[in-house]
Parts: structure tokens; C-alpha cells; sequence
């Protein structure tokens, strides 16, 4: 990866976290993108952008910037590729086994299938009926599932913390401006 590349991902980054490049300053900036090329460089810029798209699609990162070892979690060197070692390794969540390009992408939509399965049992003492058909859903048919689910378990919530989250998530979805803060989704905002 070269240096115009991570320009290229911090230019991305800043459309979706628009204080991201000004919070630097020059001279940080100018660190950020050497030592981002750095440990970036032995890696295919597409993984890593498509590593940065799942990192800002991801509602538990809502409000988070991405560092380095975040973008290349998972992701096999551009040599690594060629020998062809793709490794194995196990979901976090299920524990079925996946080659190291295939494993990101799963627990995702793994923990977001877990997720739903968990908000069914506790709001509408059910669990969820169709996981085995939200695994073999395209990435576009699970994220319209996803976020139809979502509004409907959100009458249901009470927890302040639940409901601010899935607003959010569902706003975002729609390409709306989230209505709750980082800081009121944390619920630092509420006394203890």
C-alpha cells in the first residue's frame, strides 16, 4: 500500500468523521500517514478499504475512529496471498471455522444474527426463527432484515441505552443524521 492510498482511506474516514483530519494538525497528520503506510504497506488497499466500510458500517464503532490494526484485522499480507496460506480460524461467536478471508465478514453478520436472537428472547420471549436463513442472505436482503427487525423490537424496548443505539442505527441506515450523540448512546448522560 502507498502513501496516496492512506490518504485516500483518511480522506474516507473524514466524510464519515468529519473532525477525524482537522483533530491531528499537520505535523500529526504528516506521522499518521507515515506510520499508517508503514504498517499498512505489506496490504492490498481494497481489503483495507473494505475492512474501513465494515468498521464504519459496524453500530458498535458508531462515533469511533478506526486505527491501523483495526483496518488490517484479519486481513492476509498481498505475499501471504500469493502462497496462498489462507489459514484457519474460528468465529468468536459460533466457533465454526472459516479461512482467514472469509472470517471478518461472517462474524459480523454473526454477531448481528446473535444480536437479534438475544433482543427476540428478551423483549418478546422468543427467539429468533429464521437464523439459518439470515446466514444465507446476501449482504443487501440481511441488511434490510436486519433494520425491518430492529424497527420492529424498538416499541418494545425499555432500556434507554437500547433504544437510543437502535434509533441511531436505523437513522443511519436510512442515510439520516443519527438523533442521539455518541455521548448520550454511552448514556453518559445519565446520572447513576
Amino acid at each position: 500500500m502507498q502513501k496516496l492510498e492512506v490518504k485516500e482511506l483518511v480522506d474516507i474516514i473524514t466524510i464519515h468523521r468529519p473532525y477525524f483530519k482537522s483533530r491531528l494538525g499537520d505535523n500529526i497528520y504528516q506521522e499518521l500517514l507515515t506510520e499508517w503506510t508503514r504498517i499498512m504497506g505489506p496490504y492490498d488497499f481494497e481489503d483495507i478499504k473494505n475492512n474501513l466500510e465494515t468498521f464504519l458500517k459496524n453500530e458498535n464503532n458508531y462515533g469511533k475512529d478506526p486505527d491501523a490494526y483495526q483496518l488490517i484485522r484479519g486481513l492476509l499480507t498481498t505475499e501471504d496471498k500469493k502462497t496462498n496460506s489462507l489459514g484457519r480460524v474460528s468465529c468468536q461467536f459460533c466457533g465454526r471455522w472459516f479461512n482467514r478471508l472469509e472470517i471478518h465478514n461472517h462474524e459480523d453478520r454473526c454477531r448481528s444474527v446473535k444480536y437479534l436472537d438475544r433482543m427476540y428472547r428478551k423483549l418478546l420471549n422468543r427467539q429468533l426463527l429464521n437464523k439459518k436463513e439470515l446466514y444465507e442472505m446476501s449482504d443487501k436482503e440481511f441488511d434490510e432484515k436486519y433494520i425491518k427487525s430492529l424497527e420492529y423490537l424498538l416499541p418494545h424496548m425499555t432500556n434507554i441505552l437500547d433504544i437510543r443505539g437502535t434509533t441511531n442505527t436505523i437513522e443511519t441506515y436510512y442515510g439520516r443524521e443519527p438523533k442521539y450523540s455518541f455521548y448520550e448512546v454511552m448514556g453518559k448522560d445519565i446520572e447513576r
